[in-house]
């Protein structure tokens, strides 16, 4: 390993949670071999963002009112002016998201898959391999643009722990989430087809849980019709949860700055009910987790 790359793999230690990284025993020398990567991707060295790991931003949730955002490889292809499987590209859509990805709104909890910068060694095998082949080559060029160095990023796969990672302590990361709308009112924004073979559903512990249905599909061009149901119907004491897409995330912005608690959560409902079915993440699983609900 040449000098600069060496400094430069010091220097990406001391400036995140090292406790944390202690804690889930992961691997330094899978950190060392993704910087070096990343460094490889450019002449010059990656400039790397802020950001923090799963259980801080389970727990700064859960201490706050503040909405949370995810991002992951599809937003960032609207970004880029493309469309994905279930979401045709939209103008408005992505520069909502860039404006979203960027401003440093200190009430919005912004995530990104943080994972790509350090690789726990306790990811499943078809994570690690998806972030070598794809993810970095292909999309970490393309996000790092849009990154506001100056403001703090969490973690996107708070939502999709049994789906990614192979080994972890799933209750305990379950519990902490449970926590934030225990005995509360909730507002579920979802596909129709969402809750459709769920057992166990990690919203019962709410004190009354409501629904709102968008498209399945390309969800954006009924954007409109959502947001005044939402605010005609849902009163601001409900925690908004989104399960919508890229719709849903610039519907959680603009709502939160309504004075409503957003969190866009994706596929936290088919994770946990996933995780309680003890289901085997084997190859044909794991492709109908992430196909279009």
């Amino acid at each position: 390993m040449g000098m600069i790359k060496f400094l430069n793999n010091i220097r990406y230690l001391f400036r995140y949670n090292l406790k944390e990284i202690a804690n889930q025993n992961i691997d330094l020398s899978v950190i060392s071999e993704i910087v070096m990567y990343k460094n490889s991707l450019k002449e010059k060295p990656v400039k790397l963002p802020k950001f923090v790991c799963n259980f801080d931003t389970i727990q700064e949730l859960g201490t706050s009112e503040k909405s949370l955002i995810r991002f992951g490889d599809g937003e960032i292809l609207i970004m880029e002016g493309k469309s994905i499987r279930f979401q045709k590209r939209n103008a408005y859509l992505a520069e909502t998201l860039k404006k979203i990805f960027y401003e440093d709104n200190l009430n919005i909890m912004t995530c990104i898959p943080v994972e790509m910068y350090f690789l726990p060694y306790n990811l499943r095998k078809f994570t690690k391999k998806y972030f070598y082949t794809d993810f970095l080559p292909n999309y970490y060029k393309k996000i790092e643009k849009y990154y506001n160095f100056s403001k703090t990023y969490y973690s996107a796969f708070i939502s999709i722990i049994y789906a990614n990672y192979e080994k972890y302590d799933y209750e305990e990361h379950y519990s902490l989430l449970k926590k934030i709308w225990n005995n509360k009112k909730i507002t579920i924004v979802c596909g129709d087809r969402v809750f459709k073979n769920i057992k166990y559903n990690i919203f019962e512990n709410s004190s009354e849980m409501n629904f709102l249905y968008g498209p399945t599909k390309h969800a954006f061009s009924k954007y409109d019709e959502i947001y005044k149901e939402i605010i005609n119907k849902v009163s601001k004491d409900n925690i908004l949860i989104f399960a919508l897409g890229p719709c849903g995330k610039v519907l959680a912005y603009n709502l939160h700055n309504l004075g409503y608690r957003c969190l866009d959560l994706g596929h936290l409902v088919k994770d946990y009910d996933l995780y309680m079915k003890k289901t085997e993440m084997n190859t044909k699983n794991i492709d109908k987790f992430f196909a279009p609900d």
